[in-house]
């Protein structure tokens, strides 16, 4: 198996048409690495979305005896902060136990969005 850098696997992706798994390649290159660079070529040609976190998430939490180094879980906070869409960020903050980031939201002009979406779908579902 191969591990490309971020223009390498774009330039594949492009050329090639195949289909890359960014989350998965995110999680590797940035979360477990370390790949600062790699995230900021990433943002250069696309968009952090709550689909693709989703997947650095769900890869995160399938990876064999993943660490919760402070480093690691700093930048799985870093990329869940990208989020534009509230909802998605406040759900998987909270699923990862990213408590600053949850106490953020929660004193952001986003509670009363919160309370009418997140929280209401909950009280919805009992």
């Amino acid at each position: 198996m191969f591990i490309y850098r971020y223009p390498e696997a774009e330039i594949i992706s492009r050329s090639y048409g195949f289909n890359i798994t960014w989350g998965k390649a995110l999680m590797r290159h940035y979360i477990l690495n370390d790949g600062s660079d790699y995230l900021a070529r990433f943002v250069r040609r696309h968009t952090i979305n709550a689909v693709l976190v989703e997947e650095v998430v769900a890869a995160f939490e399938q990876e064999s005896g993943f660490s919760k180094k402070s480093e690691t879980l700093d930048r799985l906070s870093h990329l869940v902060s990208m989020l534009t869409d509230v909802e998605a960020k406040y759900r998987l903050a909270s699923r990862l136990g990213l408590r600053h980031l949850v106490s953020e939201l929660l004193s952001s002009s986003a509670l009363p969005y919160l309370k009418d979406t997140a929280w209401g779908k909950k009280a919805n579902q009992d």
